[in-house]
């Protein structure tokens, strides 16, 4: 469900309203208010709809030849319930998100920030001295911690979407993250005493099979408002982030002759991740154009 709120310039709400009306939203609310820095009075616009509504409504007022993000701004909110004239079953459908929140998120969590550094150290520990120690426990606490499947998926996103800066942004930040789990590893590596306990890795067809699925699964999670995406992450994560630890250790502790066939098998992964996320992304037709004339106005 979503609460949306257009500003216009004066006297534009009413073409924003009809806009609205015209993908079966049935009312819309327009009052008159006053923006203080640009000193103007504006038109504010109202809609309390479903997911699938936002994202018609959302996908073509921005393709509309008179929407301009200088001049109309969009405010998307999710409220925990709507109590209106529609039936249960509409109101709350969950599919599909509206692009700009899906897109927006992407870089929301792809930036680089000393909490993300601070977050991948971290989890790259606890991961590394799980499979040290084959802990279970604390391997998965690492891979339930480490922040890689928005980097992922913004890769994938970006280039189905044609957002070639979003699928960099992904990739800095998911390269960054898998450097610096090599990292952990080292760290873990000089402090323990080899060898490293843990050694169910899956076979390299394995890891494939099972990243594919997790690729459409996390693409689909991005995607709609069902679901938790905390266990989504663990899988990716289960994908990606053991191998870098296990380098990292196995880098101090002297690398086996099977480096290579895991380096490969994370490789594939990593390339079945993002080929069937950007394939769920195309079925879904998660690209507005709309979108791309706002991102390209406002570089």
């Amino acid at each position: 469900m979503r609460l949306v709120r257009v500003t216009a310039p004066q006297g534009k709400g009413e073409e924003v309203a009809r806009v609205a009306l015209a993908v079966g939203i049935a009312e819309a609310t327009v009052h008159q208010a006053y923006a203080y820095g640009p000193n103007r009075a504006v038109d504010s616009l109202d809609v309390a709809v479903s997911t699938r509504q936002a994202k018609d409504f959302i996908d073509t007022l921005m393709d509309a030849p008179f929407f301009d993000p200088h001049e109309y701004a969009i405010a998307v909110r999710q409220p925990r319930t709507i109590i209106k004239g529609d039936s249960i079953e509409n109101i709350t459908w969950p599919v599909v998100e509206p692009i700009t929140d899906i897109y927006e998120e992407l870089w929301q969590y792809t930036h680089v920030t000393g909490s993300f550094i601070v977050r991948v150290l971290v989890a790259a520990l606890l991961i590394a001295h799980g499979l040290v120690d084959d802990n279970a426990l604390t391997l998965g606490a690492g891979l339930l911690f480490i922040p890689l499947l928005r980097a992922v998926l913004a890769i994938s996103f970006g280039a189905w979407a044609g957002e070639l800066r979003l699928a960099v942004q992904g990739a800095y930040a998911l390269a960054l993250g898998l450097g610096l789990t090599v990292v952990g590893g080292v760290i873990v590596g000089l402090v323990s005493q080899s060898p490293v306990k843990f050694d169910h890795f899956s076979s390299p067809l394995a890891g494939l099979l099972i990243s594919a699925i997790v690729g459409i699964a996390a693409a689909v999670s991005n995607a709609d408002d069902s679901g938790e995406r905390q266990l989504i992450g663990l899988g990716v994560a289960a994908q990606v982030a053991i191998v870098p630890a296990w380098f990292g250790v196995a880098l101090v502790f002297g690398s086996p002759q099977i480096t290579g066939e895991r380096l490969m098998g994370l490789a594939m992964n990593l390339v079945a991740l993002l080929v069937t996320a950007a394939v769920v992304f195309a079925v879904l037709r998660l690209r507005a154009p709309g979108l791309r004339r706002y991102v390209a106005e406002m570089k």
